[in-house]
């Protein structure tokens, strides 16, 4: 069972490791399962992620950048509000009129909050 809700999008930095440089297509998940897979620009540490599979051609674009830690290194996707890195990041509504969205930690949303 998945810690987060099925009704949230998600992006995780792990499909980078596996895809590494070659990544075209970035999964987006809906709980345990792949809701879609959306096509990727890869542009040095920058990716394009267009959500045409979910109604929008926007791009989002998100810095993907490789971090070292005493185990190894991998891939972190920086936060679009925080700019902090994390493994996954959530697609969450900014703004109400025009309805805006934006891939965000979970520390910058209300995602797992009791409230």
């Amino acid at each position: 069972m998945s810690r987060y809700p099925d009704d949230i999008l998600r992006i995780e930095s792990a499909d980078l490791d596996l895809a590494g440089d070659e990544i075209k297509h970035l999964p987006i998940y809906a709980g345990v399962r792949v809701a879609g897979r959306s096509p990727v620009e890869k542009r040095g540490d920058r990716l394009a992620v267009t959500l045409a599979a979910f109604g929008t051609r926007r791009k989002h674009t998100i810095r993907a950048r490789r971090v070292t830690f005493a185990t190894g290194a991998a891939y972190c996707l920086d936060c679009q509000k925080c700019k902090k890195p994390r493994k996954r990041l959530f697609l969450v509504e900014t703004t109400t009129v025009p309805i805006e969205f934006s891939f965000r930690c979970k520390e910058c949303t209300s995602i797992g909050d009791p409230s």
